[in-house]
């Protein structure tokens, strides 16, 4: 018995590369952030936290994260540029911090650990340094 096989169109041929080269150059540019915002970003800040309770510590440990990130992007941002970076209350960072990004997380009944990346709106920065006047 001889099989045939089903006859491919060449004309096409070029138009399928086309097009697959089309789909994978767009999810590469989805999957890579642009360079903006990853000046708002400020990975690595390791939190260990001992409270009453992993709930009140992972509270804490989260905000603490949150006040050493602002803090290191407020250093990156303004000393280059010679200032001094301006001091931010818990309320102003926390209008700040677009997202986190939790890793390595351990929790135990009374101490919670954890890598914390935080990730910043780069407008609401923007209009805070400007209304500090830098």
């Amino acid at each position: 018995m001889i099989r045939q096989r089903p006859s491919v169109d060449r004309r096409r041929a070029p138009f399928r590369s086309l097009a697959a080269a089309t789909l994978a150059t767009a999810l590469v540019a989805l999957a890579v952030p642009p360079p903006a915002a990853a000046q708002f970003e400020v990975p690595g800040n390791a939190v260990d936290v001992t409270a009453a309770s992993a709930v009140q510590a992972r509270e804490r440990a989260l905000a603490d994260a949150q006040q050493a990130a602002a803090r290191r992007l407020m250093d990156r941002l303004v000393i280059p540029a010679g200032g001094t970076p301006p001091r931010l209350s818990a309320a102003q960072v926390a209008a700040l911090v677009q997202d986190v990004e939790i890793a390595d997380e351990r929790v135990t009944p009374v101490r919670y650990m954890a890598t914390v990346t935080v990730r910043f709106r780069p407008d609401a920065v923007r209009r805070f340094l400007g209304e500090q006047g830098i």
